[in-house]
């Protein structure tokens, strides 16, 4: 099922998970997470072809790079919690969010 982790639990687990490496980490819009439960985790590409509305927090520019390369047929994940990406996106926009996160083993 789905944990909801306050700002100091995220850290926690992030840090310990990243220095273990057993787990990957989708950052999204807390208002996603309705959406997401409901139709799955969903490439952008899908998201769109299905006319879900959902809120952006994605770099243009990545985007357009993810889509020359083929990779927008996928939904991005991350190694830890506080990639450079993470980090650009919590200072860009004010509104809240959180990580979906998948075991790797």
């Amino acid at each position: 099922m789905y944990d909801v982790l306050n700002a100091a639990e995220e850290e926690t687990m992030g840090i310990e998970t990243a220095k273990t490496g057993k787990l990957l980490y989708h950052l999204t819009k807390l208002e996603n997470l309705e959406s997401i439960i409901e139709n799955g985790l969903l490439p952008r590409n899908e998201v769109i072809k299905r006319g879900i509305k959902f809120g952006d927090i994605a770099n243009a520019d990545i985007i357009s790079k993810r889509t020359e390369l083929g990779l927008d047929l996928y939904t991005p994940f991350h190694f830890h919690p506080y990639s450079a990406f993470d980090v650009a996106v919590k200072h860009t926009y004010p509104v809240s969010y959180t990580h979906l996160t998948l075991p790797t083993t």
